[in-house]
């Protein structure tokens, strides 16, 4: 499983049965009842339960990116997007990266903030007294809802608290339990701990409590990639002569991003890109996705890129990091109902033995597609490949309203 070299010569050239056959050929568990599961998409019967006022069912393409080497093993990116360009350019990226020694990365354990809103209270300094005092019995009162977590090694593992001030309220107490959710997602298990966590709260406190639930800003939770480029694969030229020029060119752009909230915002915008048809092709939740991304570029003060990019002139390599806090799960029932998930997962193989493994292959996803946007930005363009692939949907789009 995974022991393959992900690259498919001509892969954008086949039919889509084609590229059925290639995938299997390659990716040992997926075999043509996988294929027939995702023929069959979302039952609408299903959807009525995922779903309220469910009147039908919404498709999107299924695209693999080849190409991809994460952690010195190689991998095939399932990706769920309407956009070709996004698909076309992972792909090309990740071949260039994979010449390269592929992209390296580190990710966090999957530990995330739950919340707990108290106001009202008669003195903060007590409060917060008693909360210390407090600590590990409500560790321990929290641990006691959630055994099967326990068992498969997770839990409350903290708790923290800050004192906050509102001109309208006051003020206040956030009270922060770290909760490590190991594979899942974690958004339903904080939200119910904290909810069990109010009545305690109000009466170790004797406040009023307001808001029970998660903070989607999971920055105990970050997921960081790197890679490297040499000049001679950056130069679009025959010779290879004019590398450099286009490593300085994506320097320039890196660096108006860090000044220029206006760049930065589409900068991190071409990251989510990618990240977002991960998330949708392995059920996960891009908005959260988005809403930690764009939290965290803002952390500092003042909203900046995502990555982290710079020049070796002596080697002749450019260098570029990403980093981002990423939630994402592999395990719980949602995950199984969707026949498209589930054949996303085959494909991804060892790459969903963790939250962690398939953290490690979105975020790569992200810097590929920064890369590869910066990359076309500096040389031809964004738009020549853009509306080149956007002229075959075009070409259907007419056919369709014409019949």
């Amino acid at each position: 499983m995974n022991n393959y070299w992900s690259r498919i010569p001509g892969f954008f050239k086949q039919s889509p049965e084609q590229r059925r056959q290639s995938l299997s050929a390659l990716a040992l568990e997926v075999k043509d009842e996988h294929w027939e599961l995702l023929d069959k998409g979302l039952a609408l019967e299903i959807a009525d339960h995922m779903s309220e006022n469910v009147v039908g069912v919404f498709n999107l393409p299924f695209s693999v990116a080849p190409n991809f080497v994460v952690d010195n093993q190689a991998v095939l990116v399932p990706l769920v997007t309407e956009e070709p360009s996004i698909v076309a350019a992972l792909a090309k990226m990740a071949k260039l990266v994979a010449l390269n020694g592929g992209f390296k990365t580190q990710v966090d354990e999957s530990r995330q903030k739950g919340q707990v809103q108290v106001y009202g209270l008669a003195d903060i300094e007590r409060s917060q007294a008693l909360l210390a005092q407090h600590k590990n019995e409500l560790i321990i009162f929290l641990n006691h809802q959630i055994p099967n977590m326990i068992k498969r090694g997770g839990g409350v593992v903290d708790i923290s608290w800050r004192a906050l001030s509102s001109p309208t309220i006051g003020p206040m107490l956030i009270v922060e339990p770290i909760i490590d959710v190991k594979d899942a997602m974690g958004a339903n298990i904080i939200n119910t701990l904290m909810e069990a966590l109010k009545p305690r709260i109000e009466y170790l406190l004797q406040g009023q409590v307001g808001l029970c639930i998660l903070s989607n800003l999971c920055d105990t939770r970050m997921a960081h990639a790197q890679c490297s480029l040499s000049f001679r694969e950056l130069a679009l030229d025959s010779s290879h002569d004019f590398g450099e020029q286009v490593a300085t060119r994506i320097i320039a752009a890196q660096a108006m991003a860090e000044v220029d909230i206006y760049r930065a915002t589409t900068h991190n915008k071409g990251i989510l890109n990618g990240i977002d048809a991960v998330a949708i092709a392995t059920g996960n939740d891009f908005r959260a996705l988005e809403a930690a991304a764009h939290a965290y570029a803002s952390m500092t003060g003042s909203y900046g890129p995502l990555t982290r990019i710079s020049i070796d002139r002596e080697n002749k390599i450019l260098h570029a990091k990403l980093s981002l806090p990423l939630a994402v799960g592999v395990v719980g029932d949602g995950l199984k109902l969707n026949n498209g998930v589930r054949v996303a997962h085959k494909i991804l193989g060892s790459f969903v033995e963790s939250n962690k493994k398939l953290a490690s292959v979105m975020v790569s996803v992200g810097l590929a597609q920064c890369l590869a946007a910066l990359m076309a930005l500096c040389t031809d363009g964004i738009q020549k490949g853009h509306m080149a692939l956007h002229s075959k949907k075009n070409l259907i789009s007419k056919r369709s309203h014409a019949n």
